[in-house]
């Protein structure tokens, strides 16, 4: 088999899929296509994957995902998958003292599972 576009796509769809995770394809999603972070599931989640963390926390983590607009594009793409692979750095207060988390963004089936709704 050779190489083409294709043939990697088609791969790393199945090993997401064997991962547990359900493929859905793209314009088989109904959205919104000017908001490229489908919004609605995206504030849905966050308070699910990372639970027993205050509203201000997800609040500071959409607004950095939502404005992201340090230098170049290339630059803002590493920005975004950094916040993806190790997630968004936020600061609350809890029983009066100021906490800094990395608040998770893409780490658990329910992002799949909500697409699907």
């Amino acid at each position: 088999m050779s190489y083409s576009e294709a043939n990697y796509e088609n791969a790393v769809i199945q090993l997401i899929e064997q991962l547990g995770y359900t493929h859905v394809y793209g314009p088989d999603v109904s959205r919104d296509y000017t908001d490229p972070l489908y919004s609605e599931v995206l504030e849905f989640s966050l308070p699910v994957v990372n639970p027993g963390i205050p509203q201000e926390a997800i609040n500071e983590a959409l607004f950095k995902l939502r404005n992201i607009e340090n230098g170049k594009l290339e630059q803002r793409n590493l920005i975004f998958t950094d916040y993806l692979q190790n997630g968004i750095e936020v600061s609350f207060f809890r029983m009066a003292s100021r906490k800094t988390i990395a608040l998770n963004c893409l780490t658990m089936k329910i992002l799949t599972a909500t697409a699907l709704l």
